[in-house]
């Protein structure tokens, strides 16, 4: 049965906007209908390419579903406190430690579940850039539906692929979780059934993906070696095992397009994985 909604799949990174329409935009396959750089300013890309796109009656009907990644997303993990209650408190807690990192922003907040004792993934985006992206998407008649960081969105997505045949688990095993964006790396560490820290590093051209891994494992305090997942902006696909990867970087510029589906063409990526 086809759908009465007609919706529409954005990312922003720190360099361009991309919005998927059409079959197959909700798992971002292929090119997407729109890519540009947008200056710093992805509600400003956001509106003009909004603004083109054709539209049902209803404006409940037309559905806006985004992702923002870095400068504007950031991650922390929020060690167990035992005097924390209610979730209020948590989201307390998890301002207080972005606050620490120097992020005198106003954010918008989140806090994963996690059992009792457990600590707790807390992600944050800039409420200004929120707030523009909610803002444009109205006047242009369309409706942000749901927006998510980049980290979370693509954990979310490894996590489901995990529960398939031959895949490996990732809900309970110890392992590090690697996410690319255009100049940076996110690693979020997992050990012993939770979350144990998580660090954000610059990438430049020619640096080894696997030095950036041992550098953030240092500084977090977690083991050299261990099962590494790598996810990308897009998130709908990964990478099993132990790694080794160089990335082509030119003249400092990612081309994003180098992460979608997964695994960049071996052209563009020399990658070796064993299981």
């Amino acid at each position: 049965m086809q759908s009465i909604f007609n919706d529409v799949y954005a990312v922003a990174d720190a360099q361009r906007l991309r919005v998927w329409t059409g079959a197959g935009a909700r798992d971002y396959v292929g090119e997407p209908a729109f890519a540009a750089e947008h200056g710093g300013d992805p509600a400003v890309a956001l509106a003009t390419v909004l603004g083109a796109l054709p539209k049902v009656r209803g404006a409940f009907r037309n559905r806006l579903y985004l992702r923002i990644g870095h400068p504007w997303a950031h991650a922390a993990v929020l060690p167990w406190q035992s005097g924390l209650w209610s979730e209020s408190a948590w989201q307390a807690y998890a301002r207080a430690l972005f606050e620490t990192r120097a992020l005198r922003v106003p954010l918008a907040v989140r806090v994963a579940y996690a059992r009792f004792g457990h600590a707790r993934l807390a992600v944050a985006l800039h409420d200004d850039v929120l707030r523009a992206c909610a803002e444009v998407s109205r006047a242009a008649g369309w409706r942000l539906a749901g927006c998510r960081d980049a980290l979370s969105a693509a954990l979310s997505v490894a996590l489901s692929a995990a529960l398939q045949p031959q895949r490996v688990s990732l809900g309970t095993g110890d392992y590090r979780f690697v996410l690319l964006q255009p100049g940076v790396v996110t690693c979020l560490f997992r050990c012993e059934g939770e979350w144990r820290d998580a660090v954000t590093l610059p990438r430049h051209a020619g640096q080894q993906l696997g030095d950036l891994i041992g550098a953030a494992a240092l500084m977090c305090g977690q083991p050299p070696d261990g099962q590494t997942v790598v996810s990308t902006l897009d998130a709908h696909e990964y990478i099993e095992g132990r790694i080794d990867v160089r990335i082509d970087v030119r003249d400092g510029q990612d081309d994003a397009r180098v992460y979608d589906g997964g695994a960049p063409p071996l052209d563009r990526l020399r990658a070796g994985v064993a299981a």
